[in-house]
């Protein structure tokens, strides 16, 4: 028995057990570092390209020869995607000006650098994920639910959002300027250094204060005037 106990208690055993158990965390932290960091890029960022490109000018899609048209199911510049449904992907330096998606969703998708001017998106879910650094400016957002999505230096200029929903979000120095935001609410989401100047609130909510949102004299808020502190807005002329 003494000899049996002897040996379980041999330096050389409990030394190979102690890094056994080490290699073991040391490949579980790998595995979920890959996973944390792996993301593809969606082939329908690339497929179905047809060339056709926003023409200022004309205010038209139009390909190389002038004709006029859009890429179908093509996520990019004046493409149509309907249906498309995206887990852990990523789409990076980016272009999709006057691109049209609808009926989608988006779970823990990462948009960093990406151009969506003048972009529509219809009826889709973003749940997780992020989107850093972007421009969309004077796009459209209908029936769109943000959850749990973190946004940082996102420019939303001149936009639209109709039916809109931004919930358990995290929002820092984003842009909201001249925006419309018309029966979309904003809920137990967080909003740090957010430009609403000129923006128009239109039946819409927030449940509570902001932290140093910008306003100004064009603002239309989504609370009477004397409640600005409460909610974390600042007047900026």
């Amino acid at each position: 028995m003494n000899q049996r106990l002897a040996r379980k208690l041999n330096p050389w055993t409990i030394a190979a057990a102690g890094w056994t158990l080490v290699l073991l965390l040391a490949a579980l932290w790998l595995a979920d570092w890959r996973y944390r960091f792996s993301y593809e890029v969606p082939t329908v960022t690339s497929e179905g390209d047809r060339g056709f490109r926003f023409n200022l000018g004309r205010r038209l899609c139009v390909d190389q020869n002038g004709n006029s048209g859009v890429s179908q199911n093509h996520l990019g510049p004046c493409g149509v995607v309907k249906d498309l449904a995206l887990r852990r992907a990523k789409v990076e330096n980016h272009v999709l000006i006057a691109g049209t998606v609808a009926s989608s969703n988006f779970t823990n998708v990462i948009f960093d650098w990406v151009s969506g001017h003048g972009s529509r998106w219809s009826e889709i879910k973003l749940t997780g994920g992020k989107i850093w650094d972007s421009e969309f400016p004077f796009a459209e957002f209908r029936g769109v639910k943000f959850t749990g999505t973190d946004l940082r230096g996102v420019s939303f200029n001149g936009a639209k959002f109709i039916d809109c929903e931004f919930k358990d979000v995290k929002i820092l120095d984003s842009s909201f300027r001249n925006a419309t935001l018309v029966r979309t609410f904003f809920l137990n989401s967080v909003c740090s250094s957010c430009d609403f100047s000129g923006a128009k609130f239109e039946e819409s909510w927030i449940d509570r204060p902001f932290e140093k949102a910008v306003f100004n004299l064009e603002t239309v808020l989504p609370f009477p005037i004397e409640q600005v502190d409460r909610f974390g807005f600042e007047f900026r002329d």
